[in-house]
């Protein structure tokens, strides 16, 4: 019976050392330090928002009757791209993690790094963007 407890108790330890990290690991969203940038990491995609912005967006759709300039998003192939939204994913504070810089975020096969420069995202098949107040890249 003692050996049972034993075995229980080293289970129980084992998983509480390991389930803030994974639930962390785990979080889909998260804002930089400045506040200014905020992403959400999905499954299949990875959508970064930029509340204020100095760089000059690709030119508005005519068909986007929504914002425009502020949002870019990837999906797990293909390139990133500019979307037209009427929402946002930035975080309020306090209810998502602050990533630190120098930090590197993984979440299904994406990855979204964290810097002074600004975020740069990635899929899985290596395309991605740069994103800051001032600049973009696609690539």
């Amino acid at each position: 019976m003692r050996m049972r407890h034993t075995a229980l108790a080293a289970a129980a330890i084992t998983a509480a050392a390991i389930l803030p990290s994974t639930a962390a690991a785990v979080t889909p969203n998260f804002r930089t330090p400045s506040g200014n940038i905020g992403c959400d990491m999905r499954g299949t995609s990875v959508r970064c928002d930029v509340l204020r912005y100095t760089y000059r967006p690709p030119r508005k759709p005519a068909s986007c009757d929504f914002d425009w300039g502020g949002a870019i998003s990837i999906g797990a192939r293909g390139r990133a791209r500019f979307i037209c939204y009427s929402d946002t994913v930035m975080p309020p504070p306090g209810r998502a993690r602050t990533a630190q810089y120098g930090q590197t975020i993984y979440r299904g096969g994406f990855s979204c790094s964290v810097t002074r420069a600004g975020v740069t995202c990635r899929n899985p098949a290596g395309h991605g963007f740069f994103i800051s107040k001032g600049a973009y890249r696609r690539f």
